[in-house]
């Protein structure tokens, strides 16, 4: 795990190594290219049903497929894309404290279809599963 940057919130970014109750995924789709999925863990499913908490996730999707980063920690620090006197990781802190309840991201995914893929190292060791569809008469 990175190291904490004096200022930062240390609870956020323990949070995402801690166990809690609840946890929920966002997906955002951007013009068919850019795919994200966010996994946010809370302690409650209470709050993952709140106006407040979806719009939460919804943006930070949108963080993660606007400004690509590798991990959870460099997501954290990142500077918000929707308010650059923020960082990601302030963002949460703030939820966190106007929700009342921990929030984390836990893991994310981001896929774009433009993005140069490289070819697999060696072959698949096994074949793709098949099904055969057979006509009812």
């Amino acid at each position: 795990m990175a190291a904490v940057r004096p200022g930062a919130r240390q609870s956020t970014l323990t949070l995402g190594l801690m166990s809690h109750a609840h946890r929920t995924i966002e997906s955002y789709v951007h013009n068919g290219r850019i795919g994200v999925l966010v996994e946010f863990a809370l302690d409650t499913d209470f709050t993952a049903r709140l106006p407040e908490f979806k719009q939460l996730t919804r943006d930070l999707a949108l963080q993660v497929a606007a400004a690509p980063v590798s991990t959870v920690e460099e997501l954290l620090a990142q500077t918000y894309v929707k308010d650059e006197t923020l960082t990601v990781d302030e963002l949460i802190s703030n939820a966190s404290r106007h929700l009342g309840e921990r929030i984390a991201i836990t893991r994310f995914v981001r896929w774009d279809a433009e993005a140069k893929q490289s070819p697999p190292s060696e072959p698949p060791r096994e074949l793709a599963a098949a099904a055969r569809v057979r006509k009812i008469a």
